[in-house]
């Protein structure tokens, strides 16, 4: 399996580095199936670059994972379900998305999506939902749902927010979409063989993302098999010299 990183930037970012989303590619070239981890607001652009276009993506795109309830993680999900919707040709994108977001994800689409014509529009018609409790299958792997630490309530809880951990048809892998550093994500760096781990670069920390400089600071082990992505248009960080693999590119492939 591939791991096809086709933004790797914040939500403040620029067309260079595009939203952080990612393409896991499975199967032989003439049969391959494409399951987009995240679809922000920049994914018709980005997937572009992909030769995934507004034609095409009902046939290219099999499959969609929405983390949380951000812009620059689901944003382009009205894009892609119209594209599918009002394509003949096209079946809907299976929609793999924790079972606790389903409901606050149509909230945050359906003022758009909601009406056509005299019919009133459900999630479903755009969307083969799959929510999901634990984990699910796709492509010969097994995605376990990761809950991260992002946005914090005054009642000290979190606002619901997922990354994946990979069991590839060969190695492992930790995609943490949006998360703090925190003690209960330990696990999981230390069983994953690639971490792809969101890091903000910026001078000032908002307090909703690892920062570079907070994860400078977790074991030597951690760092060598951590790739920063979600960073700010041209980092001054200098990754390797700290320990880390590096910043991910935009079109980095790795393989699971």
């Amino acid at each position: 399996m591939e791991l096809v990183f086709v933004g790797v930037g914040s939500a403040f970012t620029s067309s260079e580095y595009y939203h952080s989303n990612i393409l896991a590619r499975a199967g032989e070239l003439t049969e391959r199936k494409q399951l987009l981890i995240d679809c922000g607001s920049d994914a018709r652009h980005s997937l572009r670059c992909e030769g995934i276009t507004n034609e095409n993506v009902g046939q290219k795109i099999d499959a969609v994972y929405i983390s949380h309830i951000h812009m620059d993680h689901m944003g382009g999900l009205e894009w892609l379900g119209f594209c599918s919707f009002f394509n003949p040709e096209a079946e809907r994108p299976k929609l793999y998305i924790a079972a606790d977001l389903v409901a606050p994800l149509w909230n945050s689409l359906r003022c758009g999506m909601e009406w056509h014509q005299d019919r009133r529009l459900t999630l479903e018609d755009f969307f083969d939902v799959r929510p999901i409790q634990d984990w699910f299958a796709w492509g010969g792997a097994k995605f376990h749902l990761v809950r991260t630490y992002h946005i914090r309530r005054p009642d000290g809880s979190y606002v619901p927010s997922y990354g994946l951990f990979i069991e590839g048809p060969a190695k492992t892998a930790l995609i943490t979409t949006d998360t703090c550093v925190h003690e209960g994500l330990m696990s999981y760096y230390r069983e994953a063989r690639y971490i792809f781990h969101d890091c903000e670069t910026g001078q000032h920390k908002s307090g909703v993302h690892a920062h570079y400089d907070d994860l400078k600071d977790l074991p030597h082990e951690i760092r060598q098999k951590m790739w920063l992505y979600h960073y700010y248009p041209n980092p001054e960080q200098k990754p390797a010299a700290d320990g880390f693999a590096d910043f991910v590119r935009r079109r980095d492939t790795f393989f699971i």
